[in-house]
């Protein structure tokens, strides 16, 4: 969802840190936040009422002339997937210091405009869980997304977090006639309530997903 206009979606993954810990979920935020420079009193302000212990940022707009210290919330790392040529765009992981994330390449041959970046999360030595922050432009279609989705799940075995700004309707995805039916290749979309509104027509739509392994 957009910072500025709908509350953020939060979701849980099961699962411990270590076997030391008495959690028993970790809370992620999924923030189509259009800027993370020109945001950062508010991402610091939904970070402490939240506390999450990862966030998925998708539009960041960040460039290699801004460096991390710039916009990291006390306590946290990230990893970037910066727009090397164009403005815009871009995505990122925040994670909590004490969680072990590294980032995995991306061999994925998507449209030049898709910002894919892809991580590993270690809660302990035996549960590991993928995790894929997308952001695509408008523009997108079902078909294009299903060859992600199909390659994802053929090229990923663990459990496995796809999340961020897909630009596409989930409302319309699963509406009639037929033809607007969404192969998701085994995983399932969490987010079922609205994270965008037209201001003019008040139309509501869910364009910022959440797809997870069953």
């Amino acid at each position: 969802t957009q910072m500025s206009e709908h509350n953020t979606p939060t979701f849980f993954i099961p699962g411990q840190i270590n076997n030391s810990s008495k959690t028993n979920h970790l809370l992620m935020l999924n923030i189509n936040i259009r800027s993370i420079k020109n945001k950062i009193p508010e991402l610091q302000a939904t970070i402490a009422h939240y506390s999450p212990d990862i966030v998925a940022l998708t539009e960041t707009w960040l460039n290699k002339n801004i460096a991390n210290s710039e916009v990291l919330p006390t306590g946290y790392s990230i990893i970037r997937q910066d727009r090397p040529l164009r403005k815009g765009g871009g995505t990122a992981l925040l994670y909590k210091s004490n969680l072990t994330v590294r980032q995995l390449p991306n061999s994925y041959p998507s449209p030049n405009n898709w910002d894919i970046l892809i991580s590993q999360l270690q809660l302990h030595p035996k549960k590991v869980i993928t995790i894929i922050v997308i952001y695509i432009p408008p523009g997108n279609t079902p078909a294009s997304l299903e060859d992600f989705l199909s390659w994802c799940s053929s090229t990923y075995s663990q459990e496995t977090l796809i999340l961020g700004d897909f630009n596409l309707d989930w409302f319309t995805c699963i509406s009639e006639p037929p033809s607007n039916l969404i192969n998701l290749h085994g995983y399932q979309q969490l987010v079922q309530i609205p994270t965008r509104c037209d201001k003019k027509s008040k139309r509501e739509f869910i364009l910022d997903w959440v797809l997870t392994t069953p």
